[in-house]
């Protein structure tokens, strides 16, 4: 089945750690994403961060608990859906980004009354 690595722990073949992520994502993750990102947040940005979810899930999948893999993916939508939020902010002036001046107000570049 698989092959052992220099420190002698047993590697999956490739080919089937993709059918194994495929048959947990279609079983068992879009769905529920989809509608936990779908109360959230606009169709836009649910295709978005549901992609960037997915791909998070594929990249950790060593880490994904067998017996608990949605909630695991939950926190990781979560985590993904804050920082498209934050990304939004940033590039409709909500926030200053790193370049601009941070003392300055979000929005008219005025400083706050005291």
């Amino acid at each position: 089945m698989g092959s052992t690595d220099s420190a002698g722990d047993l590697v999956e073949h490739p080919n089937l750690r993709r059918a194994r992520f495929e048959a947990l994502a279609r079983d068992e993750l879009i769905e529920p994403l989809r509608r936990f990102l779908t109360r959230r947040a606009d169709a836009a940005t649910v295709d978005d961060v549901l992609s960037e979810t997915l791909l998070v899930c594929w990249r950790r999948f060593d880490d994904l608990p067998e017996t608990a893999a949605l909630p695991w993916a939950y926190g990781v939508a979560r985590h993904c859906l804050a920082n498209a939020d934050r990304s939004t902010l940033t590039r409709s002036g909500g926030r200053p980004s790193a370049g601009e001046n941070s003392n300055q107000a979000p929005g008219n570049g005025e400083s706050p009354r005291t």
